[in-house]
C-alpha cells in the first residue's frame, strides 16, 4: 500500500474548466483546449464534489487509492473521526448494500462522503451525492493482462483462479473472471453500467465500446492517469486537486512475475488480439496526457526530478510507519475512537 504526505493541510479542488477553445485552469493545472494540434481534443471535467476513484485491477490503484484516502481522511481532523462516513462505508458489501446504506442517510450526511472508490464499472455516481467526479488510471493492456495473471496465479485457492493455468490457457479460457481479466477489461469498466463493468460476452465489445468509454471520460472524469508514468500522473493530479503535496510509498506490487521479453510470443499476440479497445483507449488518453504534460512546459519535468528525489527519501523514511496505517486503523475502530 502507498502513502501521502502526513501534512494533510491542502487547498480545495480546482476551478471549473472555461469553454472549448479557450485557456482554462484545473487548480493549478494549465490545460489549453484549443492548440490545434488535435492532442488534447479528450478533455476532462472539474474536480468538484465527491471524489469517485474507479479502480480498474493492477494499474496501481492501490498506490494512488491509499495516498488520496490519506490526504482526504487525516484533513481536516472531522474526516478521521467519522472515517466510514468520509469513505461512503467501504466496509459494507456488496456495493448494492453501500448504495443503500448511503441513500438512507439525511442529506447532512451524505455530503460529508468524499470519496468513493472500489473494482467497480462506470455508473456509480447515479446512486450517490452530487456533484460527482471520477478518476481513474489505465496501463499498458498486455502488461496489465500479464500482471493480473501473475496476480491470479498467487494467494489462496479460491483467490488463485488461475493458479493451475499457462499464460495462453489464461488468455483463451473464456471463463467468467476471465472477460474482466483478459478482453478489453478497460474499457469494460468505464462502459459499465449502474457501476458493473460492461457484461458483454467474451470478444463481444465493438468501436461503439471504445466510443462510450471516451464519451464518459469527456463527460465524467476529472483525470485519467497512466501506470507507467505515475509520478508525472500524481503531480498532475495534486495540481487538480489543488494539494500542496503529494509523497507516497509503492504499494500492492506484483512479485515473482517475469518480465514481458521473457514469456511467448504467441501468448502475448494473443494479449493483444484480445485487447485492441483497450489498447486504443489507452493511446487516446496517452496522447491527452503528453498534450497536459507539454502545457506545463520545461518547468514541469525539473519539478518532476525534484520529487522523485525526495519522495526516495521519504519511501525509506516514512514507508514503514505508513505500513502501520491499516493495522492502526483497525485497532482505533474496534476501541471506539475512529467510526
Amino acid at each position: 500500500m502507498a502513502s501521502a504526505t502526513l501534512n494533510p493541510r491542502d487547498s480545495a479542488p480546482g476551478s471549473a474548466l472555461k469553454p472549448h477553445g479557450e485557456s482554462s485552469s484545473l487548480g493549478g493545472l494549465r490545460h489549453d483546449d484549443g492548440d490545434g494540434d488535435g492532442d488534447d481534443a479528450l478533455t476532462f471535467v472539474p474536480a468538484r464534489g465527491l471524489m469517485i476513484f474507479l479502480h480498474v485491477p493492477k494499474t496501481a490503484g492501490t498506490s494512488l487509492s491509499r495516498i488520496v484516502r490519506i490526504k482526504i481522511g487525516l484533513w481536516p481532523p472531522a474526516n478521521l473521526l467519522r472515517h466510514s462516513l468520509t469513505f461512503g462505508h467501504y466496509q459494507i458489501n456488496p456495493i448494492e448494500d453501500r448504495f443503500e446504506k448511503i441513500a438512507s442517510l439525511p442529506a447532512a450526511q451524505q455530503r460529508k462522503i468524499r470519496f468513493f472508490q472500489g473494482h467497480f464499472g462506470f455508473g456509480v455516481h447515479r446512486f450517490l451525492p452530487t456533484p460527482s467526479y471520477y478518476v481513474t488510471m489505465l496501463r499498458d493492456p498486455v502488461e496489465r493482462v500479464i500482471s493480473s495473471y501473475y496476480q491470479l496465479r498467487r494467494g489462496r485457492d479460491q483467490d488463485a483462479l488461475a493458479k493451475d493455468m499457462s499464460l495462453e490457457e489464461f488468455v483463451t479460457c473464456g471463463k467468467n473472471f476471465g472477460r474482466f481479466h483478459v478482453d478489453n477489461g478497460q474499457v469494460r469498466s468505464l462502459t459499465g453500467v449502474d457501476g458493473n463493468p460492461n457484461p458483454a460476452p467474451f470478444a463481444g465489445l465493438t468501436r461503439r465500446d471504445l466510443d462510450q468509454a471516451l464519451d464518459n471520460i469527456r463527460r465524467h472524469f476529472a483525470f485519467v492517469g497512466l501506470s507507467e508514468r505515475f509520478d508525472e500522473s500524481l503531480l498532475l493530479l495534486r495540481d487538480i486537486l489543488g494539494w500542496r503535496s503529494c509523497y507516497y510509498a509503492k504499494a500492492n506490487v506484483g512479485k515473482n512475475r517475469k518480465p514481458r521479453e521473457e514469456l511467448p510470443a504467441a501468448a502475448i499476440e494473443m494479449i493483444r488480439r484480445h485487447n485492441e479497445l483497450d489498447q486504443a483507449l489507452y493511446d487516446q488518453v496517452a496522447r491527452r496526457f503528453d498534450a497536459l504534460i507539454r502545457q506545463q512546459g520545461d518547468t514541469f519535468q525539473r519539478e518532476l526530478r525534484g520529487f522523485q528525489r525526495r519522495n526516495a527519501l521519504y519511501g525509506r523514511l516514512a514507508g514503514p510507519l505508513i505500513e502501520l496505517l491499516p493495522a492502526a486503523k483497525q485497532l482505533a475502530m474496534k476501541s471506539g475512537a475512529v467510526k
